[in-house]
């Protein structure tokens, strides 16, 4: 870049005066000189009238002026990301149709693919979290640990390293309740499948079981040596299981208190667990950098599923049609679906008295079948910064998601099991699209520090974060 004559003459007087203004007496006597410009006359005449007191102090206004413009860069550049992945969706919702010909009656020359124009709002596609956020609440004084919807109300739960846990209703982005009585930080909360009970745990060695009828605690668990990581109730609300530092995972009835069972076989803190809807597998991520598949009836996992570099933070299930992930299966997994789907189209069959319409039947079965056929997932996500697919009938490894630039501590999966959302200590929360196996969408800087955990509430389609920032963030989903 040139500058003119003026241009160089304007910079070295606001240089010199910067440096005269600063004290810079020596150096501003070897600028002058180096320069051939007199410092002292054009101050004389700024005095007198002769020149604009506008240019006092420029060199300053200029630097802080390059300062946000850069900053307004940075954050146009990100919008422009935003709308080009935006733009990508809805190439890949919306793609190229053809219009039927004229001379093809069944489609009556509407769209193909289409629905005639009578498109209806399909809340199942509402999965893209909207910004801003609809709340950010405060009120916790540390760290926000872990978030979690209570299943009937409009009610999120949130925990923190103060040792408080708070309530607050999501519809008005008000606290409702402040729970006390840990005496340390609470790493996790969670509800029973009626909403009538909640547990949280703590680097006390507690478990507590809270009545939300009375917000009081009715019962507290020890029995963990050490700091309790999580804990989850099991879907018939009679028992919950926890995860602790001390290497185990603990059975508790809920009722009595007792410790039913415990079970061993990690070799390291145990961080995360999650509860299959069955009630009868579970989960759990370790610092021994493994996920272990349990049945509830064992005390040994079932399943250990290898594949991560550092410590596992998070697991969640999700039942996903086969197709997402059929070429990646073992011939067994293969061989039995295909088996599964030509026993049932026998069995349709042999409802059918001609040969034609036994073979349209087959056929439909066939098609039926692989479009509603499903397989249950594991995914987990680590501090190696990916989030892992799994087999956990087989421990296979199907797929891996790279894309956070830092620890993975939380996921949750949308109801149609189609989306999963992650966040981590890059401050981003994104959204995965698990039939293509990639990234969907980011949100750059959803916080302002660490993101420790985020949920998802089927029934409102909203999404809840907790931040290292104390903060509480509800989103809404909007669809395309």
């Amino acid at each position: 870049m040139v500058l003119t004559s003026k241009q160089k003459d304007d910079l070295n007087r606001a240089i010199a005066e910067y440096l005269q203004k600063h004290g810079f007496a020596n150096t501003l006597r070897q600028f002058e000189e180096e320069s051939n410009i007199n410092f002292k006359e054009t101050q004389d005449n700024s005095k007198q009238g002769k020149a604009s007191t506008a240019n006092t102090d420029i060199l300053e206004k200029k630097w802080v002026s390059i300062t946000r413009l850069q900053k307004k860069v940075m954050e146009l550049e990100s919008e422009n990301q935003r709308l080009q992945e935006e733009n990508n969706i809805l190439k890949r919702k919306r793609p190229g149709v053809m219009l039927s010909n004229g001379n093809d009656s069944s489609n009556n020359g509407q769209i193909v693919g289409g629905n005639g124009g009578n498109e209806s709002h399909d809340q199942d596609q509402s999965f893209i979290p909207k910004e801003p956020a609809k709340f950010v609440m405060q009120g916790h004084r540390s760290q926000v640990t872990q978030v979690a919807f209570h299943p009937t109300y409009s009610i999120v739960a949130t925990c923190s390293e103060d040792g408080s846990i708070r309530l607050w209703d999501f519809e008005s982005g008000q606290l409702e309740r402040a729970l006390k009585g840990h005496m340390g930080t609470v790493n996790s909360v969670a509800f029973d499948s009626q909403g009538k009970y909640m547990a949280s745990s703590s680097t006390d060695l507690s478990i507590r079981i809270w009545d939300l009828s009375q917000y009081t605690c009715i019962r507290t668990l020890y029995g963990h040596e050490h700091n309790v990581s999580d804990v989850k109730f099991l879907p018939n609300g009679d028992f919950l299981i926890s995860a602790s530092r001390d290497k185990t995972l603990k059975l508790w009835e809920v009722v009595t208190g007792f410790c039913k069972r415990t079970y061993e076989g990690h070799e390291e803190w145990v961080k995360c667990l999650r509860v299959h809807e069955s009630g009868t597998q579970f989960a759990s991520g370790s610092q021994d950098q493994t996920v272990m598949v349990w049945n509830l009836d064992a005390n040994q996992p079932q399943q250990v599923l290898r594949g991560h570099e550092h410590v596992v933070e998070c697991v969640v299930y999700a039942n996903v049609p086969i197709s997402y992930v059929k070429d990646k299966l073992g011939k067994t997994e293969e061989s039995t679906t295909k088996e599964e789907e030509e026993q049932k189209s026998q069995a349709s069959d042999s409802n059918s008295n001609t040969p034609s319409a036994k073979n349209s039947l087959t056929q439909n079965n066939t098609k039926l079948q692989q479009s509603t056929k499903t397989i249950q997932i594991l995914i987990s996500g680590s501090r190696d910064k990916n989030i892992i697919i799994w087999n956990p009938q087989n421990a296979q490894q199907l797929f891996t998601l790279k894309g956070h630039d830092n620890w993975v501590r939380s996921l949750a999966v949308h109801n149609n099991n189609r989306y999963l959302y992650s966040c981590s200590d890059d401050k981003s929360l994104r959204v995965w699209d698990l039939e293509k196996m990639r990234q969907a969408r980011k949100i750059h800087d959803a916080h302002n520090h660490f993101i420790s955990s985020v949920a998802f509430n089927p029934s409102y389609l909203i999404l809840a974060t907790g931040s290292v920032d104390t903060t509480v963030k509800i989103w809404d989903l909007k669809d395309y």
